[in-house]
């Protein structure tokens, strides 16, 4: 994938900043943070042109698919990354939709995994 745009959503400050410093540093492109799903699909414009989101998931809403299905229709060619600190999330998440799951605490190596899969063909 050349000129990759990535967005992460909805992630504690120290949660987006780990993620966004590592992907800057693999594919050396500047990396979108967003406090909310809502604030992402509020910019429809970098919404739609989106490669690969990453977003935190709702664990234990009953509502499992929102993030998924929000991305899905606002940025539908967008590889979407869920993540989560309850393993049975990926699961639920790859049922909604989801392309890939961050398990919570990842470290830098799990950041280089997405890359490998998602990025370097």
């Amino acid at each position: 994938m050349e000129n990759v745009r990535i967005a992460v959503i909805g992630l504690n400050t120290e949660e987006t900043a780990f993620i966004a410093t590592t992907f800057r540093y693999c594919v050396n492109r500047g990396i979108a943070t967003y406090e909310s799903l809502e604030s992402f699909i509020g910019n429809r414009s970098t919404a739609k042109e989106t490669d690969i989101v990453i977003v935190q998931y709702p664990s234990g809403t009953g509502n499992d698919d929102t993030p998924v299905a929000s991305i899905r229709k606002y940025s539908p060619g967008a590889l979407c990354i869920i993540t989560s600190d309850d393993p049975s999330d990926e699961e639920r998440g790859r049922l909604a939709g989801a392309d890939g799951f961050l398990a919570k605490p990842y470290t830098a190596h799990d950041i280089f995994a997405i890359v490998d899969a998602f990025i370097v063909p």
